[in-house]
């Protein structure tokens, strides 16, 4: 049987689709409804259904929240991603930094570093001063990744991630990464079918890639958008005991389980 979701009384229960668990809540003028700050929400109702957004600045940038359980919440991804003409001439692209720093969140094994494309690698960092100009690096800042490519004419096939048009690698960090998509030729041999190269950390079970479909699809970022990133959240990681001789306050204000 599915646990209960119990939200705070008098607190908003739903946002859209996702249901609100305490210590979760939707932030309110009247009422505390999150156990604290890192834990609030807010439910934009601009969409349809409304979606609900972390209020942490470290968390905006992942969009919205998909699900929240008693151990992991599931936000949307970001896709960092390279794209270049006919000729090789780069004409966009974004490199994803993203960090849980100060929060009560870490990222899950579950994600994995995925990169799609015909003629592209991605490495993902995971110390913030790995983006300093002119760093000498340790093996602290060494990147990890994997490399993708591909031919006009070459069968790609679907559900395989295995470095024909897409790989990927399972990561270890906790708290901060950034992606740099990078590319081998500017994609000048493959650019009738594939102008782009992507990648992204998200839960691997949830992406399933789809072959020379993915590769000229103009709307894989949109796509990717649903494939969402696992956060493993705590309260605190100190015992009842520990927590009550930090702020010298009596045991009964508190809820230990």
């Amino acid at each position: 049987m599915k646990a209960q979701v119990i939200t705070k009384p008098g607190c908003q229960k739903q946002c859209g689709d996702l249901l609100i668990p305490y210590p979760f809540g939707i932030k309110s003028e009247d009422l505390d409804c999150a156990i604290n700050p890192s834990f609030e929400l807010k439910c934009d109702d601009s969409f349809h259904p409304p979606l609900a957004f972390s209020l942490t600045s470290d968390l905006v940038q992942f969009q919205h929240v998909h699900d929240i359980s008693d151990t992991e919440v599931r936000v949307s991804c970001v896709v960092a991603y390279m794209c270049y003409n006919q000729s090789g001439g780069f004409t966009e692209g974004y490199i994803v930094q993203n960090g849980l720093d100060g929060t009560p969140f870490t990222y899950s094994t579950a994600n994995v570093l995925t990169t799609v494309g015909c003629d592209d690698y991605a490495n993902v960092y995971n110390d913030p001063r790995s983006f300093i100009p002119n760093l000498v690096f340790s093996d602290r800042f060494m990147p990890k990744g994997c490399s993708t490519t591909c031919l006009p004419g070459e069968k790609i096939p679907k559900d395989e991630c295995s470095g024909s048009g897409c790989c990927q690698v399972p990561i270890s960090f906790q708290k901060y990464f950034n992606i740099h998509v990078g590319t081998y030729n500017n994609h000048r041999n493959v650019s009738s079918f594939n102008e782009c190269g992507f990648a992204f950390i998200g839960e691997k079970s949830r992406f399933k890639f789809r072959g020379i479909s993915d590769l000229n699809d103009t709307t894989f970022r949109d796509r990717i958008a649903d494939i969402p990133i696992v956060l493993d959240w705590a309260i605190g990681d100190k015992n009842c005991s520990e927590a009550v001789r930090k702020w010298k306050v009596r045991v009964t204000f508190y809820m230990c389980s």
